[in-house]
């Protein structure tokens, strides 16, 4: 690789790697990609409910595209709350936590709507918290 190349950082890099912290709005880029992600996995779910034919080619692509998202989401939430200062282990209330509210969405009974409204609060909270790390503040 030449030294150009070294020199040149990797616009996407941030959404794959787990090491350092990224800032507000690095977040909620990368959650966009997030979002754009998880439509394109529940459009290859349909697929699966399709009464026409199989789901052929769609279901390593669901699971690929659910490792992605999982992996992605994972580095965001890790890297964002490292930049906030805050301990790793919160990634279970900021990361899995919403997922968790989501499942217990039918005990809930009336409810459901406010455990929903959470859970999409835990999901963008930590784009909320101040930054801590020096020049991470975008």
């Amino acid at each position: 690789m030449s030294e150009q190349d070294q020199a040149r950082p990797n616009p996407l890099g941030f959404l794959f790697s787990f090491n350092g912290g990224i800032g507000r709005a690095k977040f909620l880029a990368g959650f966009g990609v997030v979002v754009v992600l998880r439509f394109c996995l529940l459009a290859a779910a349909a697929s699966f409910m399709d009464p026409r034919g199989g789901p052929g080619l769609f279901i390593p692509l669901a699971i690929i595209l659910l490792i992605l998202v999982a992996w992605i989401h994972s580095a965001l939430v890790v890297k964002r709350l490292r930049d906030a200062g805050q301990p790793g282990w919160h990634y279970f209330i900021f990361g899995t936590g919403p997922g968790a509210l989501l499942l217990v969405t039918e005990l809930a009974g009336s409810a459901w709507f406010m455990v929903i409204l959470v859970s999409l609060g835990l999901v963008v909270a930590p784009a909320f918290f101040p930054s801590k790390l020096a020049g991470a503040s975008t």
